[in-house]
């Protein structure tokens, strides 16, 4: 018969355990499932590992801040404050965002409106009593006040020898400095420059007459035309009305005034997002920051960059900004500032602290809620993208 031999490894493999390796069995080999799930980590490990490499070698990263346009509004007035808006609302530009009022004008308000309501029924009280007697002086008037055309004939002539007067008054005056000159050699006496003075005296008196005379005239010329117009002659309180009315008009400024100083409405200037707002229903002091507000669209990152990497950027190229919680946005570089006596307002790594010449101003493509002033982020700016940039120029 013919003999078939075993291979000592088919021997071991087929041989009964011993009671020690029935205790303790030898590790069984990794099933299918575990090698593809080491080989998914693996391949994720590495992909991870590239992607860190790519942001070392082929990104630049700084350290940047959000800042923005913004407008704070101060309390011009004390009081209580009331507020219509929150933290992070938007606000359309007029919008009214809160009120403060000061309770303790309330008084002085309510007795200057009280002492405009009593000067207007004075003043029409006036007008009705210089109304009823004026339709009694109606005839008299009629009869003293001449027509506005004889009345123009009469100011005329006045004004022609108003005229004439200051011819003669100049004329005087020049032939009194020649005397006097005369006087001096000897030529004249004193007896003519006093008869000079005399007439030029008399000149100047009836200089003012007229002058007197034609206000007089002037003032006959309006209430004759007044009286041609209506019929009636012109209200003999009119000086009164007059001063009630300059009493109300100050009245009236007075009490703007005070409600000023009592009601503050606190407007939007622009469309914008509250950052910032005084605590509602709480009591605000003059000066005091009532409210901050962000200009729509106006959030930016100010990054402070080497000198070496200074010239390497130009406007409008992209950056990429990553937030605290991790979201990505998007930029571009809109303002270069070369400064080699920069000095960062806040901190910055270590690495950028060695020569920090730079200031650029990134204006961000999106917003969102996560935004805030003074917010520190990441930005990453493309190595490559500037290398080849470089290049192609």
């Amino acid at each position: 018969m013919k003999r078939f031999s075993i291979s000592k490894s088919l021997r071991e493999r087929f041989r009964a355990p011993t009671p020690l390796e029935v205790e303790h069995p030898p590790p069984l080999p990794p099933s299918r499932a575990k090698k593809w799930f080491l080989r998914v980590a693996s391949f994720f490990i590495f992909i991870g590992i590239l992607i860190v490499l790519f942001k070392e070698f082929f990104t630049y990263r700084f350290t940047g801040i959000i800042e923005s346009d913004k407008s704070v509004i101060y309390s011009t007035i004390s009081g209580k404050f009331e507020s219509y808006v929150k933290v992070g609302n938007k606000v359309e530009k007029g919008k009214v965002i809160g009120i403060i009022k000061n309770s303790s004008r309330e008084k002085e308000i309510e007795a200057l409106i009280q002492k405009i309501k009593k000067l207007k029924k004075i003043k029409q009280e006036i007008i009705k009593e210089g109304a009823r007697k004026a339709k009694q002086d109606k005839i008299l008037t009629t009869l003293r006040v001449n027509s506005p055309q004889s009345v123009k004939k009469e100011i005329s002539i006045l004004k022609k020898r108003l005229i004439q007067i200051e011819k003669e008054e100049r004329e005087l005056e020049s032939r009194l400095n020649k005397v006097k000159k005369l006087l001096s050699k000897g030529y004249a006496t004193l007896y003519d420059i006093n008869l000079l003075r005399n007439n030029l005296k008399n000149l100047i008196r009836e200089k003012e007459r007229i002058q007197i005379e034609l206000t007089t005239k002037e003032e006959e010329l309006k209430k004759a035309i007044y009286l041609s117009k209506t019929g009636t002659p012109p209200n003999p309180f009119l000086p009164l009305i007059t001063s009630i009315d300059t009493q109300i008009e100050q009245t009236k400024a007075q009490l703007e005034r005070l409600k000023s100083e009592s009601v503050q409405l606190i407007k939007a200037p622009f469309p914008a997002k509250v950052s910032f707002v005084f605590p509602s229903c709480s009591t605000i002091n003059t000066g005091e920051k009532v409210v901050e507000l962000i200009k729509e669209n106006s959030y930016k990152v100010i990054v402070y960059i080497p000198s070496k990497v200074l010239t390497e950027i130009k406007l409008g190229d992209e950056a990429l900004v990553k937030l605290p919680s991790g979201k990505i946005l998007k930029g571009n570089i809109v303002k270069i500032k070369p400064n080699l006596k920069l000095k960062p307002p806040f901190l910055v790594g270590p690495l950028e602290k060695r020569d920090l010449h730079g200031e650029i101003e990134i204006r961000l493509k999106e917003e969102g809620n996560e935004l805030y002033e003074n917010l520190p982020v990441t930005v990453y700016i493309p190595k490559l993208k500037l290398k080849l940039f470089r290049s192609s120029s």
